[in-house]
């Protein structure tokens, strides 16, 4: 069957037969396909889109198309040109474009147009035609239009209150902050006067500081103790024994050195830092005979060619009776000697020329010696004047000697014999008891030697020896008990076989011993009833046995219970293991088993929960562990990272953090953000430590320094009106002075002098004020100063030769002099006079002298001291002893 139906041209097509829609398909997007009563039906679509200004027609490719008519339009749209510059519109069909007008009507803009952006008013700078535009909003300055230029006046503050800190806020206007007039000094009285400002009175004898108290004199101390001022005398003492010590109001401590000259050529002068002046003695040096005057009486002291001669003194005075002696202090000495020889048997006395005798008296006695009669047997002693003679006692006290005594030889103790003859003892002698014969333990010579008294053995003697055999007490009996007395001998006793139990009936047997025969059937305790099973409970009950089964239940629903013949009951606990990790599991005595679930237990990720979606759940080790996702937020107080220094939110599940605006556009200020605190705004120091600046700080353009008029820092700062004058800086401000006897014009100079180079002439005075120049005037040359020879006016002015050499400067003068105990070379080193021997030597290094002693070697002779003489070398001289001993050569004065 065949449908007829127009194509879109208005042909008539054949079609095919369909049954639906999809069988119709004509592949043109110009058609709408259908199938109506089993033929397919193509209708046209409608391509008019209703604007005048389009073309419109169909492709079967791609639909319906709407071509645009050019210079065509249906409303102001169809002609917008995207220019701001520009009004479109649609009249008859057609576009209109006007240019738009930008003038604003203000002649202090210039009008322009952007393509873009539309009309733009670009200010002029400095142009104003109202008062109002002129506004910067600046509380501190007048602002007004004038002429077509903003004038800008500042706002005078001054309240003409010299209490009150005049300032301006650009915000609020004047400020007149009272001034604080505390200078921070307790010691002043602090006020404001309106017109002159804070004074600051000091309060009489009051101090806060040393400084305060300083009077200028530098012979005190000035000190602030408690608020007051305490002066105390500036010690000027250097602890140098070679200087002295003052003190000059002006210039402080003055340490003068001492002159140490006492005028004697025989003496060393010196000066010690800790003793003062010392005058050593020249060893040998003298200029009369006082200077040789040792103090010694017993020397003649004379001065002979300019060295000390001494002679010692005689005081023998020829007397044998007396002892003559000097002694230094008060001359000779002749003191009668003693002729008592200390022993009274003679009879002392002395003669003037052979001096003393001891003759002895008869019959006397004085000491033990004088008794002594040669025999060694007797003690001979002197009692009284007389000899008494004793026997001597030659017992030793020893057991073992016999005593006895010979006049020759004295007491005689021999040792005495302790053998008695008999082979069974070791013979031995005790200093006490005298002779021991101890008994040699097993000898013997006869059997009756070795009977012990012990009727349990049989002793007889043997090859000298003691055998002993115990006696055999066995009678063969099972039925008695043998033994053995050591007093009585043997002993057979009848044993008891009673065995204690009523079920057995005992009796002996001599071969084999008791024998105990079981009564059948009888018990006497439960003991007899035990069949050795644990799971039954035995007992005798009237001679007979009784078992009963045991009782192992415990009541416990934790044990499996049971007995077992050997052992008895078993209680043994059950497993309640449900091998389930997540589970506790227990036993509860009366319920049995109980499975208790483990909080927070997994044993898959399923088991565990989270509270958001930003958290993940995992199970480790069966714990459940939450972690968060990544940078994952659920709110904004989530993704607060505590810095103060950003905006933090949660955008679409994720943190998102800008940066704070810190800026307060303010020129004074240093802008900051810290994480903690937030903005901070910290002043910024406009302290160019420069004190010859007014420092200071605008809002707008930051720190200005403004000069400060006559201050200094430094001499170059200060200017001069000409060459004569020299400019200071003294406390930050300029001090100008003029060069003394200089001039720049002849006006300078008096008496009509003339300035000529700088110094007036003619009758011009060239006094330089120095004492050590000689001041004239040459009319060529202008003023001359010749030096004075050796003239100073201080220590410099004086030259040394050597670095021992001190120069002072005393009345103009130089005065040079010698540091103590300082050298340059070995000459200069005096001779030590406590070592008269040493090799003097100046240590260059240290300038100072050192004396190396030399050491005189000892005597063999202890009678003899060596000595040393730095004229003669070394030597020896006598020893003397004390209590005028003799001395020994050998021995010394130990004799």
């Amino acid at each position: 069957m065949c449908v007829l139906a127009l194509n879109v041209k208005g042909n008539i097509n054949t079609l095919p037969t369909c049954q639906c829609d999809t069988d119709c398909n004509d592949n043109s997007k110009c058609t709408t396909d259908t199938c109506k009563n089993g033929g397919c039906v193509f209708t046209p679509i409608s391509c008019n889109d209703g604007d005048s200004c389009t073309y419109d027609s169909c492709s079967n490719s791609t639909g319906c198309v709407n071509t645009r008519l050019s210079g065509c339009c249906s409303c102001p749209e169809d002609c917008n040109d995207s220019n701001s510059c520009t009004t479109d519109s649609c009249v008859n069909g057609k576009c209109v474009r006007t240019d738009v007008n930008c003038d604003d009507g203000d002649s202090c803009t210039y009008d322009s147009c952007s393509n873009s952006t539309g009309c733009t008013h670009t200010r002029i700078q400095g142009c104003c035609s109202t008062n109002n535009q002129c506004d910067d909003s600046n509380s501190c300055t007048t602002d007004s239009c004038v002429n077509g230029k903003c004038v800008r006046t500042d706002v005078n503050c001054n309240d003409n209150n010299a209490c009150t800190k005049d300032s301006c806020d650009p915000s609020s206007g004047c400020c007149n902050t009272p001034i604080s007039c505390d200078d921070g000094d307790s010691c002043t009285y602090d006020s404001c006067s309106n017109s002159t400002g804070c004074t600051h009175t000091r309060i009489e004898g009051c101090c806060t500081t040393s400084a305060q108290c300083d009077d200028g004199d530098m012979c005190s101390n000035d000190s602030c103790v408690n608020g007051k001022c305490v002066r105390t005398p500036t010690n000027c003492n250097d602890n140098n024994a070679c200087t002295t010590d003052s003190c000059n109001k002006l210039t402080g401590c003055c340490n003068v050195q001492i002159s140490c000259d006492d005028g004697d050529s025989c003496t060393y002068d010196s000066c010690n830092n800790s003793t003062g002046c010392t005058h050593t003695r020249i060893e040998g040096c003298c200029s009369c005979p006082e200077d040789c005057n040792d103090g010694n009486s017993c020397t003649t002291d004379s001065c002979v060619n300019g060295k000390c001669v001494r002679t010692d003194v005689n005081c023998n005075d020829n007397n044998a009776c007396t002892k003559d002696s000097c002694d230094k202090s008060s001359g000779c000495c002749n003191v009668q000697i003693s002729c008592d020889d200390g022993d009274s048997c003679t009879y002392d006395s002395c003669n003037n020329s052979t001096g003393c005798t001891h003759t002895r008296i008869e019959g006397c006695c004085s000491c033990p010696e004088d008794c002594n009669d040669g025999n060694s047997c007797t003690t001979d002693s002197c009692v009284n004047g007389k000899c008494v003679r004793t026997d001597v006692n030659c017992n030793d006290n020893n057991a073992c000697t016999r005593d006895s005594c010979d006049k020759s030889s004295g007491c005689c103790n021999v040792q005495i014999p302790c053998d008695d003859g008999d082979i069974c003892t070791y013979d031995s002698c005790n200093n006490s008891t005298g002779c021991t014969h101890t008994r040699i333990e097993g000898c013997c010579t006869a059997n009756s030697q070795c009977d012990d008294g012990d009727m349990c053995s049989n002793d007889s003697c043997v090859n000298g020896k003691c055998v002993r055999t115990p006696t055999n007490c066995n009678d063969n009996n099972a039925c008695t008990k043998d033994s053995c007395d050591k007093s009585s001998g043997c002993c057979n006793v009848q044993i008891s076989c009673d065995d204690g139990d009523s079920c057995t009936y005992d009796s002996c047997n001599n071969s084999t011993g008791c024998t105990h025969t079981r009564i059948e059937g009888c018990c006497s305790c439960p003991e007899d009833c035990n069949d050795g099973n644990s799971c039954t409970t035995d007992s005798c009950v009237n001679g007979k046995c009784v078992r009963t089964d045991v009782n192992c239940n415990d009541n416990n629903a934790c044990t499996k219970d049971s007995c077992d013949k050997s052992s008895g009951c078993c209680n043994t606990p059950i497993s309640c293991n449900d091998n389930d990790i997540c589970t506790l599991d227990s036993c509860n005595n009366s319920t049995g088993c109980t499975y208790t679930p483990v909080q927070g237990c997994c044993k898959c990720a399923d088991d565990c929960k989270v509270s958001n979606s930003c958290e993940v759940a995992q199970c480790e080790n069966n714990k459940c562990k939450v972690t968060r996702k990544p940078g994952c937020c659920v709110s904004s107080q989530e993704c607060n990272d505590g810095d103060s220094c950003t905006n933090d939110s949660c955008e679409n599940g994720k943190c998102v953090r800008s940066p704070i605006n810190c800026n307060d556009n303010n020129a004074c200020t240093k802008d900051s953000c810290d994480k903690s605190k937030g903005c901070v705004r910290t002043p910024i120091s406009c302290n160019d430590n420069d004190i010859c600046t007014l420092d200071s700080c605008n809002n707008s353009t930051g720190c200005t320094y403004t000069p400060v008029q006559g201050c200094c820092q430094c001499a170059d700062d200060c200017k001069v009106s000409n060459s004569c004058e020299v400019a200071k800086c003294e406390n930050n401000k300029c001090k100008v002075t003029r060069k003394p006897g200089c001039c720049s014009r002849s006006e300078d100079c008096d008496n009509g002098d003339k300035c000529t180079k700088g110094t007036c002439l003619l009758g011009a005075p060239c006094n330089d004020k120095n004492v050590c120049t000689v001041d004239s005037c040459n009319n060529s040359t202008g003023c001359s100063y010749t030096p004075v020879q050796g003239c100073c006016q201080c220590a410099d002015d004086c030259k040394v030769s050597n670095s021992c050499e001190v120069a002072q400067c005393e009345n103009n003068k130089c005065k040079v002099t010698k540091k103590p105990g300082c050298c340059s070379n070995d000459n200069e080193c005096p001779q030590d006079p406590k070592s008269p021997c040493s090799k003097n030597q100046c240590q260059k290094r240290k300038m100072c002298c050192k004396h190396i002693p030399m050491f005189c070697p000892k005597s063999s002779n202890k009678c003899q001291t060596p000595v040393c003489d730095v004229r003669s070398g070394c030597g020896f001289k006598p020893v003397v002893c004390k209590d005028n001993k003799k001395c020994d050569k050998d021995k010394g004065c130990d004799c």
